[in-house]
C-alpha cells in the first residue's frame, strides 16, 4: 500500500524546480549543475536524487512546465494557427538542450516529468483547432484532425532541429529564421 506524499516533500520538489528554473533563466539549461541547484535550494544532494533520478529528469520537467504554458487555445484561421506555433518553436530553438530533452523524453521516458502528457495535450489542442478550421473549410478535409496535429508536431521538431544545423545558415538568428520559414511552409502545405 502506497504512503501518501507528505506536503513537505511536495514543497521540496517544487523548491528544487523553482530554483532550477530561475537558474536556467540566468545561465541556460546547459549551465545547470546539480551541486549548485541543491546549494541554492538549501537541501542535501541525496534529497535531490530522492525527487529526480538525475538532472535531465529535472530539466525535462522544466521543459514540460514551459511547454504547458504555451499550448495555443484559439486559431480563428490558418494564419492564427501558424502564429500559435511561434512560442513553441521559440522554446524549442532557444537552447539546444530543449530539443535534446524533447528527443529523449517525448515518449515513455517523459512520463515521470509530465512531458508525455504535455505533448499529448498540445496535440489534442491542435487537433481541436484543426477540426474547427476543417469545419470552416480552411483546412483540408482529410486526414482527420488528430493525424494533422501529429504531423504538425513532427514538423515542429524537424524545424527546431534544422535551426541547430550550422550548414543551413552561418549565424544563429539566420538559422532560426530559415527554420521558422521552413516550419511555416511545411505546416501550410500539410494542412491546406
Amino acid at each position: 500500500m502506497a504512503r501518501p506524499v507528505q506536503q513537505r516533500s511536495i514543497q521540496t520538489r517544487d523548491r528544487l524546480l523553482q530554483v532550477a528554473g530561475a537558474m536556467a533563466l540566468d545561465q541556460g539549461l546547459a549551465g545547470l549543475r546539480t551541486e549548485a541547484i541543491v546549494e541554492r535550494a538549501g537541501v542535501a544532494k541525496g534529497t535531490f536524487f530522492a525527487h529526480f533520478p538525475d538532472k535531465d529528469h529535472l530539466v525535462a520537467e522544466l521543459v514540460a512546465r514551459r511547454m504547458a504554458g504555451l499550448i495555443p487555445t484559439d486559431a480563428p484561421n490558418v494564419a492564427g494557427f501558424l502564429a500559435g506555433l511561434e512560442p513553441l518553436f521559440a522554446l524549442m530553438t532557444a537552447e539546444a538542450e530543449v530539443l535534446d530533452i524533447l528527443a529523449r523524453f517525448a515518449g515513455p521516458a517523459g512520463q515521470a516529468a509530465g512531458l508525455d502528457v504535455v505533448i499529448c495535450d498540445l496535440i489534442a489542442a491542435q487537433a481541436g483547432q484543426l477540426g474547427a478550421l476543417q469545419g470552416l473549410g480552411l483546412v483540408r478535409p482529410s486526414p482527420d484532425p488528430a493525424t494533422l496535429a501529429e504531423g504538425v508536431f513532427a514538423f515542429l521538431l524537424h524545424a527546431a532541429a534544422s535551426a541547430q544545423c550550422p550548414i543551413s545558415a552561418p549565424d544563429r538568428l539566420a538559422r532560426q529564421q530559415a527554420a521558422r520559414d521552413l516550419l511555416a511552409r511545411l505546416v501550410s502545405a500539410w494542412i491546406t
